[in-house]
């Protein structure tokens, strides 16, 4: 198992407090928009942990996400060529 990094924010959640409607509300957006995991825990202020296990649940429910498209390639100048050109006359 890979260890992970500890969580650098205040987590005033204890053990047994149950996530709330909109909590998971947020966790299943998260979800589908491809957001890390680190990211939407910090939001919570949850464990990463926690929404790694949620992550985990919807990924076995069928959940779908949405695919981040690649980047448009950006319209570039024609390639000069590289061979010498000689602007000198005699």
């Amino acid at each position: 198992m890979v260890a992970q990094a500890k969580d650098d924010w205040q987590k005033p959640r204890n053990h047994g407090q149950h996530l709330t409607e909109e909590e998971m509300a947020a966790i299943r957006v998260g979800y589908r928009t491809n957001r890390a995991a680190k990211d939407v825990a910090r939001e919570l202020q949850c464990s990463t942990r926690t929404v790694n296990r949620y992550y985990g649940i919807l990924r076995a429910e069928g959940e779908t996400r949405h695919k981040i498209p690649p980047p448009t390639p950006k319209a570039t100048a024609p390639a000069k060529s590289r061979f010498y050109k000689s602007t000198f006359e005699l």
